[in-house]
């Protein structure tokens, strides 16, 4: 039973919003401050996975609220908070913010499925990978930093190993080291050149995304009553480079599908999203839904799809012309040669929209200048120049 949809009638700054879910990607991209965080936050609050299993972070499959985002006494005290999640079962459950007086202060809770104690959430693991994630170990205190006493079994290591070295288009043998501090308890990669103190913030990261992808795997081996999970991950792309983080989307479609797992991250990536909309990318389409969340209008609208991915990037990049697409598409050229020739090679090709050959003689350094200051109609036209 997987998710279909999520449907958000008011949640803090987010009201009225609605988006389906891809089978095993959920991109969900926008600007800062479009409330894509607090999207997982309550999208994880609805489940949990009883007490006795428990990830290779030595945690329970489950998240807190609390543990993504704090309410505040200012801002949300006296709001009506509500949103559903459905299913592809046709099922749906609900949730919703309640206030409580406790010793003398407001507490905010979420009730899943009205007021029962834990009762209302549904059978399901979930692990949420947040931003603490990437705290390196050099800025935490070296008291509070120690090797753990747990290991990973021949074969996780192995697969450890291999996703580790796919993802960075590396050949290192590397070796899930458990490690503790304050803020994690993981296997972070190490060679014979470096240990969990001298790996990069990046390292680190793919060491945390490898071992929750992990531990859906061994939980589908090992637990009857798994049927499907949900891996939640805010910023992706945080601290990784383009082509790690290709090679990392890559990797999750492949092993979500392998363990029935939804995966739903948020990113601002300009580079994944530009990978995502290229013919390479086309791969993704069937098991991947796109949703775009922008607030240039004010308040925060959502829109699906991919076909909203290049106008996505234009509100990322502040390019809102080239977000729109023309109606009419001007053609320029240096003389009136070259328009003949070009409409003769182009003749009876569609262009999804009206052509207008202009009748002008420009040449090619009044076209360069005209582009290189920014000249607004060049967003939306065609420059065909001499061969010369």
């Amino acid at each position: 039973m997987k998710i279909s949809k999520v449907s958000i009638t008011t949640f803090r700054h987010l009201s009225n919003l609605n988006f389906d879910f891809g089978s095993t990607l959920t991109v969900i991209a926008g600007g800062n401050g479009t409330g894509k965080t607090s999207i997982l936050g309550l999208i994880g609050h609805i489940f949990k996975f009883g007490n006795t299993s428990h990830n290779l972070f030595n945690g329970r499959f489950e998240t807190k609220y609390s543990s993504v985002f704090r309410f505040s006494s200012q801002h949300d005290t006296g709001k009506s908070y509500h949103y559903k999640i459905k299913f592809t079962d046709k099922s749906e459950k609900e949730a919703q913010l309640r206030e409580t007086n406790e010793n003398g202060g407001i507490r905010h809770r979420i009730d899943v499925g009205g007021r029962k104690r834990h009762g209302g959430k549904i059978l399901k693991p979930v692990i949420f990978l947040s931003l603490k994630r990437l705290i390196p170990l050099a800025q935490e205190n070296e008291r509070n930093i120690r090797l753990g006493m747990q290991t990973l079994t021949p074969e996780l290591a192995a697969e450890y190993n291999q996703l580790y070295n796919e993802i960075f288009s590396a050949n290192e043998i590397i070796s899930p080291v458990h490690t503790i501090s304050n803020n994690k308890n993981s296997f972070s990669p190490t060679t014979s050149n470096f240990d969990a103190h001298g790996i990069s913030a990046g390292q680190d990261n793919i060491g945390q995304i490898i071992l929750a992808l992990l531990s859906f795997k061994q939980l589908k081996q090992n637990d009857p009553n798994y049927e499907d999970g949900l891996l939640l991950i805010d910023e992706l792309d945080a601290t990784l480079y383009p082509a790690a983080q290709k090679n990392l989307l890559k990797v999750m479609l492949r092993i979500g599908r392998e363990s029935d797992v939804q995966i739903v991250f948020t990113t601002h990536s300009s580079d994944l999203l530009n990978f995502l909309s290229s013919r390479t990318g086309s791969q993704f389409k069937h098991h991947t839904n796109f949703v775009s969340l922008t607030n240039s209008l004010g308040s925060v609208t959502a829109t699906q799809g991919f076909p909203e991915l290049s106008i996505l990037l234009a509100d990322l990049n502040h390019e809102a012309l080239r977000a729109i697409k023309p109606k009419k598409i001007n053609f320029y050229f240096e003389d009136y040669e070259a328009c003949c020739f070009f409409k003769g090679i182009v003749e009876g090709v569609d262009f999804g929209c009206e052509n207008s050959y202009k009748n002008l003689s420009i040449s090619c350094g009044t076209y360069k200048t005209l582009i290189d200051k920014g000249f607004e109609e060049f967003f939306r036209s065609v420059v065909v120049l001499d061969g010369d």
